[in-house]
């Protein structure tokens, strides 16, 4: 019993509540906080940096891109929505069969370098064209002064629907006249895809023309 009283008193803690707590030096050592500004020709100087063609790159939001092109065949739908409720859009026109509703994303297959950054969303959004479908909206902007310039080339290698894959696109930009020209051609093959005796031979093109009369008038002509 003798020692209970100093073994309580080794263990206790030390009061520290009339002690003052030590100033604040964070404000001497960092005098001023530098404000960053990033404006949107900084992000095109970065993306311009990317010179992997899109088969490499995910552009589209992962549950929808697995929802539309994998399960799609099982018939699976986004929130329970048929196709023809989610619009496709190429420059602000409609790309939605008449009849089903649905869009045909064939029509524009191998054109990786034109169509790689859309405009996607999901469920009631407005677009900057139109109001948007109840299951959402797809808007790719193909006009000649809306695409990177500058030549851009691959090749890539497939163990599906195809083999091989060869693309070439080229862009100018606006010269000094406000005139835009875009051209992309590809094609894809295989002697035999993965499903024995399934033969693929696809050839895709595109081509744009724009003028820009100012800022506020734009005439675009596209054909693929």
């Amino acid at each position: 019993m003798a020692l209970i009283g100093p073994l309580l008193s080794v263990l206790g803690q030390e009061d520290t509540t009339g002690l003052v707590p030590p100033a604040d030096t964070t404000a001497a050592e960092n005098p001023t906080t530098p404000i960053y500004t990033i404006t949107a020709d900084d992000l095109d100087s970065e993306l311009g940096s990317q010179d992997i063609s899109g088969i490499l790159q995910s552009s589209r939001d992962l549950f929808t891109s697995t929802a539309a092109f994998n399960w799609g065949s099982a018939r699976f739908r986004i929130r329970g929505y048929d196709s023809e409720n989610t619009w496709v859009s190429i420059n602000g026109l409609l790309m939605n069969d008449l009849e089903s509703g649905w869009s045909s994303w064939s029509q524009w297959g191998g054109l990786n370098d034109v169509t790689r950054y859309p405009v996607i969303r999901t469920g009631i959004n407005p677009s900057r064209l139109y109001f948007g479908g109840i299951g959402g909206f797809t808007d790719m902007d193909l006009r000649a002064g809306s695409l990177r310039k500058g030549l851009r080339g691959s090749f890539a290698v497939s163990n599906r629907a195809y083999n091989n894959r060869v693309m070439l696109t080229w862009t100018s930009g606006y010269n000094k006249n406000g005139w835009a020209f875009s051209l992309s051609g590809s094609r894809r093959w295989a002697n035999e895809g993965y499903v024995e005796g399934t033969f693929f031979d696809a050839y895709s093109y595109f081509g744009s023309a724009e003028k820009r009369f100012h800022e506020g008038h734009r005439l675009a002509f596209t054909v693929f």
